[in-house]
């Protein structure tokens, strides 16, 4: 049996969402940090954003990698961030 916090389950449709509505969202109704500086909002590719019973840091990675985004997670803060960039 798993020991420790235990991350909320999400339940919703962001199809109508932007990135940014998305991720405020789940900032909003967890007791969890879901945070982002990304400047404009980014549009997320085309496909299917509903979610059910969805761990809140698998809904977070999902979103940010449908961005081409990544996720850094401390503690119980998720920052949505730009990928690194290669050096070429």
């Amino acid at each position: 049996m798993p020991i420790g916090p235990h991350l909320p389950r999400i339940y919703a449709s962001f199809d109508k969402r932007t990135l940014a509505e998305s991720l405020k969202y789940l900032n909003d109704r967890t007791s969890n940090s879901v945070i982002s500086i990304l400047g404009p909002v980014r549009k997320a590719r085309n496909g299917c954003r509903t979610f059910k019973n969805l761990p809140l840091d698998s809904a977070v990675r999902l979103l940010a990698e449908m961005a081409d985004l990544r996720v850094v997670q401390i503690d119980n803060v998720f920052y949505v961030t730009h990928r690194k960039r290669q050096s070429g």
